[in-house]
C-alpha cells in the first residue's frame, strides 16, 4: 500500500512541475507578445501554452486552474478567429491570468484552497472580452 502511495505522490508531483513549467513558459512569452500584440506566432504560443496548462490541471483535478485556463484560451480564440481584436484589455486580462494561476497552482501544492472571488471575476472579465464587449 506504502508503495502504492509513493508512486502516487510522484506522480502528482510530476504532474506539478510540467505545470510550473508550462507557467514559466507561458510567463516567458508573454513580453514577446506583448512587444507585438499582432503577432500570431506568440499569440498562438500563449494559446496553446493555456491548453497544456488546462489538461495538466484538469489531471490533477484543479477545477479553478482549469476554469480560468478555459476562459483565457476561449478569449484567445476569439482573437484568432477575428471576432474579437486584439487589445491593450485583452493581454491585461491573459497576463492576469498568469499570475492567477501560478498563485492557484501554488496554493493546491501547499493544500489550501483559493478564494474563487478572485477567480470570478477574472472570469467575467475574460468572457466579456471574449464576448466583443469592453472593460
Amino acid at each position: 500500500m506504502q508503495d502504492s502511495d509513493n508512486n502516487v505522490e510522484e506522480l502528482s508531483r510530476e504532474k506539478f512541475a510540467q505545470l510550473h513549467r508550462d507557467l514559466k513558459l507561458l510567463e516567458d512569452s508573454l513580453p514577446i507578445w506583448k512587444e507585438s500584440l499582432n503577432d500570431r506566432s506568440s499569440l498562438t504560443e500563449i494559446r496553446r501554452g493555456l491548453r497544456r496548462i488546462k489538461i495538466m490541471a484538469r489531471s490533477l483535478s484543479l477545477g479553478v486552474a482549469v476554469e480560468v485556463a478555459d476562459a483565457a484560451e476561449n478569449l484567445l480564440n476569439r482573437v484568432v478567429e477575428g471576432t474579437i481584436a486584439i487589445s491593450s484589455q485583452v493581454f491585461l486580462v491573459i497576463q492576469e491570468v498568469e499570475i492567477l494561476l501560478l498563485e492557484v497552482v501554488e496554493a493546491a501544492e501547499q493544500e489550501q484552497v483559493f478564494p474563487n472571488n478572485k477567480v470570478d471575476l477574472l472570469i467575467e472579465r475574460a468572457d466579456l472580452l471574449a464576448s466583443g464587449m469592453h472593460l
